[in-house]
C-alpha cells in the first residue's frame, strides 16, 4: 500500500463512529400510527392504484427543483 493511501486511511478510521440513540415514541405519536393504520385505504385489497402516481408525481417535481444559495 502506498504512503497516501495509508494516511487516507489512517484519516477515515480516525473518524468517531456515530452512536445511536434509542428511538422515543411518545404515546400521541403511536395512537395516531394506530389510527393511519385502521383507515380503510390503508387495508389490504384497497385500491390503492393512485400510489405509483404520487410516486412518480415526486419523483418530477424533485427532477425539476434547483439549489438555491
Amino acid at each position: 500500500m502506498d504512503a497516501e493511501l495509508e494516511a487516507i486511511l489512517r484519516i477515515v478510521r480516525s473518524i468517531p463512529k456515530p452512536t445511536t440513540h434509542p428511538v422515543t415514541l411518545s404515546d400521541e405519536y403511536l395512537r395516531l400510527i394506530a389510527h393511519v393504520e385502521r383507515l380503510p385505504q390503508d387495508q389490504s385489497g384497497a385500491d390503492k392504484t393512485w400510489v405509483p402516481n404520487l410516486i412518480e408525481g415526486f419523483a418530477e417535481h424533485y427532477k425539476k427543483a434547483v439549489r438555491v444559495r
